[in-house]
């Protein structure tokens, strides 16, 4: 039997992340949280780069602000010291502002690098409906905008980007501004 301390992994807890389907990237976001925590990390900065990583910088930010006494899904994470720990986000290349058009969002998946994912992704993005494409554009841009974490945040971005339009992060930028105030 191998056990926790040598694993680094509770056993009991992968048997519930296993009985319970979980996206990739949500596994991603909790085995990231989970080997900050083995590392006993003092402080982390998360730097997400395109809008993979601003997807999995969404799933690090729900793990982080579900309270573990009511959150039986993440029972290993101890959010309140991770989010303690947290000192900074950059977005390099993201967010992308797709602006709820599915012709958008195609364009953005021909930036997938694998060929066999990219044209997985397309056929399910062309099956998807316009109002659930609208709906999770403003799901995820409203989740930046109007995010309550006042975590320092940097922005990587280029007027050549197509995908993260300049105009369109600089207004979020703006905004967090207002709500935060500007770091130096």
């Amino acid at each position: 039997d191998v056990t926790q301390a040598q694993t680094g992994k509770n056993t009991a807890f992968t048997s519930l992340r296993e009985s319970r389907k979980m996206s990739e990237i949500e596994k991603l976001a909790l085995d990231t949280l989970e080997q900050l925590q083995i590392l006993k990390c003092p402080y982390f900065m998360v730097h997400n780069f395109s809008n993979g990583g601003c997807f999995l910088w969404e799933w690090i930010k729900f793990i982080l602000r579900q309270k573990p006494a009511a959150s039986p899904l993440y029972p290993t994470i101890d959010s309140e010291n991770l989010q303690k720990n947290l000192v900074g986000v950059v977005f390099d290349s993201s967010p992308c502002h797709y602006d709820a058009k599915v012709h958008t969002l195609l364009t953005a998946l021909n930036y997938v690098s694998s060929k066999s994912m990219r044209e997985k992704l397309i056929v399910r993005a062309t099956s998807l409906s316009r109002q659930s494409v609208e709906n999770r554009f403003h799901e995820y841009w409203n989740g930046l905008l109007t995010d309550a974490q006042d975590t320092p945040q940097l922005y990587l971005y280029s007027p050549t980007d197509h995908l993260s339009p300049c105009r369109e992060l600089e207004k979020l930028i703006e905004l967090r501004e207002g709500l935060f105030g500007e770091r130096t």
